[in-house]
């Protein structure tokens, strides 16, 4: 399952116990042989907080979970962190390329979400729409490395209005038309992928050929770069490591200017940095563009439906709330926009930052 596909399902899902273990882990032996010590530790962890507050019979499907989750886990494939969400209906498990700020357990009516919208504001995962006049093939990529190629109704896709006899290809119009038409197919099988996964894509081409593409383009929104092509380089191992170093500056890019585009919202007066007024905001749909600070976590109570109580520890308490979560999620499934960033321009104003629409 692609992680936008999850991180909306975990979103939304709500029980009464919600367990969510977030562990750093390593991508090599022996180093990765410490997985399990902290996997076993956490799970036991979350067992005692979940026993403190609920009657054993009530938990016992999300406690039968946690005993039996060691055997869905083999450490031979980890990354540098972990997530693991439980509930009574629910067990899900996101190997993660980026670090946590620490090892952890939240319990709660909702599970703490925060690490999966910090990897889809990365755009970690992505498609590499390979595109060229005779054809077309899209790899699902994870930072710089192919997980496969995706093979549907759609594609891999050979163009069979591509005109090879030099005689026919001297007629431009004809050629034109037929490239056209041939781009707007490809196109809208990458919309039709693009709404089922909302993973975006990198195209490799000719320049004329995304030019094109962009012409014809019903979302143009779901290209979010744009390499040249290099037919010497066409393996996908090379093209995952181009399309990555492209998507990255691009990343970076886009957040320097969503913080110059909040700190000018500041003379506006719509920028908010207490995390009661972001709360409610962004509970209200009047969050625009959210900035957090990469390492920032905050636990809190809900005190009824708006406010919240922040509190130092988070102790396992079925009230504790991943307030970062909280706000993030509502901000963007109410179309805000949500960064997180480790560029210190943010620190100006504190870990967290809310520009308003109004």
């Amino acid at each position: 399952m692609a992680l936008q596909q999850q991180l909306n399902e975990l979103a939304e899902q709500q029980s009464e116990i919600s367990v969510t273990l977030s562990f750093n882990t390593h991508r090599t032996h022996p180093d990765s042989a410490q997985d399990t010590i902290v996997l076993k530790n956490l799970v036991s962890e979350a067992k005692e907080s979940v026993l403190q507050h609920f009657e054993k019979r009530e938990a016992q499907p999300v406690l039968d979970k946690l005993d039996e989750l060691a055997n869905f886990i083999d450490v031979r494939y980890n990354l540098d962190s972990l997530h693991v969400f439980i509930s009574g209906e629910t067990l899900s498990i996101v190997r993660s390329p980026w670090p946590v700020e620490k090892n952890g357990v939240t319990v709660g009516e909702r599970f703490a979400i925060a690490p999966l919208l910090k990897m889809a504001n990365r755009n970690f995962e992505y498609y590499v729409l390979v595109l060229s006049q005779h054809g077309a093939q899209v790899f699902d990529v994870v930072e710089d490395k192919v997980v496969n190629e995706v093979k549907n109704d759609e594609f891999p896709f050979d163009n069979p209005l591509f005109i090879p006899e030099a005689v026919r290809r001297s007629d431009a119009r004809t050629v034109d038309n037929h490239v056209r038409e041939y781009f707007n197919h490809v196109d809208k099988g990458a919309v039709k992928l693009y709404n089922e996964t909302g993973t975006p894509f990198l195209v490799i081409s000719l320049e004329e050929n995304y030019t094109t593409l962009q012409h014809v383009a019903d979302k143009k929104q779901i290209y979010i770069g744009h390499s040249a092509i290099d037919y010497n380089s066409l393996s996908p191992h090379d093209l995952a490591k181009q399309a990555w170093s492209k998507v990255a500056e691009i990343q970076h890019q886009e957040r320097a200017h969503a913080i110059e585009r909040l700190m000018a919202g500041v003379s506006q007066g719509r920028v908010l940095t207490d995390l009661q007024e972001i709360y409610r905001a962004a509970l209200d749909g009047n969050g625009e563009l959210l900035i957090v600070h990469q390492d920032f976590q905050q636990a809190a109570t809900k005190v009824g439906e708006r406010d919240i109580e922040l509190i130092e520890k988070q102790d396992g308490s079925p009230v504790d709330y991943d307030i970062v979560s909280a706000i993030a999620w509502n901000v963007r499934s109410k179309n805000g926009r949500v960064v997180f960033t480790q560029q210190n321009q943010l620190k100006n104003l504190g870990d967290i930052a809310l520009l308003t629409r109004y």
